[in-house]
């Protein structure tokens, strides 16, 4: 992934679909996440407690930020947890803060993990 100015926007961030697709194909959570949380109901990221971890179920945003979306690691199969309610919200994948508008984060449909309480919720380092 490059960070490139475009047009005088600097810190645009591209990335070829290849590369995406491959961040998104592997992770702790993966497949398997997927298939325990099965009979959970989905419901988008801005539904999720302070706190609170969900496994992203699907991505309904346009096909420009989904990309972008995914670019960050925030793709079907991987655990997300919520850091801070609001506009934007932060959330933590990967170790890593990402600030996502609300009107993004309503495109993220998560299914919420109910095993673990949502004061633990380990990612990786």
């Amino acid at each position: 992934m490059d960070v490139k100015p475009s047009n005088g926007a600097a810190g645009q961030i591209t990335s070829d679909p290849d590369s995406a697709a491959a961040c998104c194909s592997s992770g702790p959570v993966g497949r398997d996440a997927l298939t325990a949380t099965a009979n959970l109901p989905s419901t988008d990221l801005t539904s999720l407690r302070v706190g609170q971890c969900g496994i992203v179920h699907d991505l309904t945003a346009p096909d420009q930020d989904a990309e972008r979306l995914k670019i960050m690691g925030v793709c079907v199969g991987r655990k997300v947890k919520i850091l801070k309610r609001g506009d934007p919200l932060i959330l933590c994948v990967w170790g890593v803060r990402i600030g996502v508008s609300a009107r993004l984060a309503r495109t993220i449909l998560v299914k919420p993990e109910a095993a673990s309480p949502a004061a633990s919720c380990p990612l990786p380092a």
